[in-house]
């Protein structure tokens, strides 16, 4: 046989080696997984935009209204530096 030739049946027959040897592992590490729990519950999540005035006593307002009422900051919205509303979570009852 010439070079070429070695060369191709050498790295098909790598090729062949690697796969069998990874399906030996990939049967083996998968014969010890544990199933998933399915008891655990999911939390149903539920969230609220609320729009915010360019002052801080708007925001105040709409912080101390949403925080009495349960709710959760989440995250703001910012639009050119500025924040325009707020997004609020909880769980949903």
């Amino acid at each position: 046989m010439n070079t070429a030739k070695k060369t191709v049946v050498f790295w098909v027959s790598f090729l062949v080696i690697v796969m069998v040897v990874y399906q030996v592992i990939s049967r083996t590490s998968s014969a010890g997984a544990v199933a998933p729990d399915r008891s655990i519950v999911t939390k149903k999540v539920e969230y609220s935009i609320a729009p915010v005035g360019p002052f801080t006593d708007d925001l105040r307002a709409v912080l101390e209204t949403k925080g009495s009422e349960g709710w959760e900051l989440a995250a703001p919205v910012v639009n050119d530096g500025t924040t325009t509303a707020l997004i609020f979570k909880r769980e949903r009852k």
